[in-house]
């Protein structure tokens, strides 16, 4: 889990073009800061040749790349329960219960022992 910020949010894209299959989740409290931040990622892969679909529903914002990586933004509160994500970008503003009793539980730290390991 890494804090919201624009090195982050690049950080995240990179991954997501360097490795396949990984899930990369975003959970930012503020409405308002989330479409801002949505706008600007899809501004940034727009025409990408690593992305294959942006989804910009209002409730499910997705970016699908062609190696079948994914970002998904999420609402931090007790509906991101059931979801699972290799590494979680949460904004500094999410209420610390939620980040324990939620957040942190959607994400498989089984990964980036992998990838550190060099699997």
């Amino acid at each position: 889990m890494i804090p919201l910020s624009r090195s982050a949010l690049y950080y995240a894209i990179e991954v997501c073009q360097e490795i396949s299959q990984c899930k990369i989740g975003i959970a930012i409290h503020n409405p308002d800061e989330r479409s801002l931040t949505q706008t600007m990622m899809c501004d940034t892969l727009l025409n990408h040749d690593s992305v294959e679909r942006i989804n910009t529903s209002r409730n499910n914002f997705y970016i699908w790349f062609k190696n079948g990586s994914i970002i998904r933004f999420i609402s931090p509160s007790d509906n991101a329960r059931g979801n699972r994500f290799h590494l979680l970008v949460v904004d500094d503003r999410v209420p610390t219960d939620i980040i324990q009793n939620v957040l942190r539980r959607c994400e498989t730290l089984s990964w980036r022992r992998d990838v550190q390991r060099g699997e």
